[in-house]
């Protein structure tokens, strides 16, 4: 099991966090997350990185956001 926090920050301010604790997604320690097709609140896929280089042929494991999106902070 592990434990993954991700988070960005936008050029408007706002931050998105993905926060999953005791994530379980299989066998295997070599895991990849597609970070870039994140949508900054739902799901993240995972991805067995078996090292055939078919990564966009493998099984997506979605793994569900514990965390929802932080709203942007106006300036004052």
């Amino acid at each position: 099991m592990y434990d993954v926090v991700i988070s960005r920050t936008s050029p408007n301010g706002k931050v998105d966090v993905f926060d999953e604790y005791k994530m379980d997604i299989g066998k295997g320690n070599n895991y990849v997350l597609n970070f870039g097709a994140w949508d900054g609140k739902g799901a993240i896929c995972a991805k067995d990185d078996n090292g055939k280089g078919n990564f966009d042929e493998d099984e997506c494991y979605n793994i569900e956001n514990q965390k929802p999106a932080t709203p942007v902070k106006k300036p004052k």
